[in-house]
């Protein structure tokens, strides 16, 4: 089951994407001929995806661009970091470790995500055996993305675990309502997996596994027979 409800949770971070774009010392490139972020056209856009946002998990075999998981991630750093702003809650490091199976220019594998994404740009980690098995546990996506974090920030700043939960839910959040934007659907799950974690600590000690978003288009008879355009 999706750990984030479908409801007003959404809305408060669709209001934190609108609201907490500045500019980006490295601009994320994104297909030609999608809205401008922060533009009237694609603030409309996020209501849409607000509106319209379900959880997918079956999807069509097409591959996704990197540009558009670059943008979703950004925009899930910007979410979470207006929703729970450093100077009242402290600031904790996420990391997102990219599952790709079929991503335009990445090998399938583990991927350490850079933001603005550019294909290996911190690795590919390689093809671990565990890896087959996320489809299984999550949904068969093209792209699942893996949101670490800070174990110790659980113990900083008045907070604990579930505040750190909360926090990687936010990020994962936005990040599925980007991506929707973007013309992508997907799920999100809570939970972590002990293998994850295992990867993400021999990056950096402090990460662990908290939260995932899996991603992909739409498989077209699902979008058919609920009256959407796949």
């Amino acid at each position: 089951m999706p750990l984030v409800p479908i409801g007003e949770p959404s809305r408060t971070i669709a209001d934190a994407l609108r609201q907490g774009r500045g500019p980006l010392p490295q601009p994320v490139r994104v297909p030609a001929g999608s809205p401008v972020p922060g533009s009237a056209e694609w603030s409309s856009e996020l209501g849409d995806a607000v509106r319209q946002r379900r959880s997918v998990r079956q999807f069509a075999g097409r591959p996704v661009a990197p540009a558009a998981l670059s943008a979703a991630i950004e925009d899930g750093y910007r979410a979470e970091s207006t929703l729970w702003p450093a100077r009242l809650h402290g600031t904790v490091d996420f990391t997102v470790l990219t599952a790709a199976f079929a991503v335009q220019g990445l090998a399938t594998g583990l991927h350490h995500q850079a933001v603005p994404f550019v294909p290996q740009s911190e690795g590919p980690l390689g093809n671990p055996p565990w890896l087959a098995d996320l489809r299984a546990e999550y949904a068969p996506a093209p792209a699942i993305l893996l949101i670490c974090g800070d174990i110790s920030a659980a113990g900083r700043d008045g907070g604990g675990y579930g505040t750190l939960l909360m926090r990687a839910a936010s990020l994962g959040y936005a990040a599925w309502l980007s991506a929707v934007c973007a013309g992508l659907a997907g799920a999100v799950f809570g939970g972590a997996q002990r293998a994850v974690s295992a990867e993400a600590s021999r990056l950096d000690h402090r990460f662990r596994h908290l939260f995932t978003l899996v991603l992909g288009y739409e498989h077209a008879a699902d979008a058919d027979a609920k009256g959407r355009p796949a």
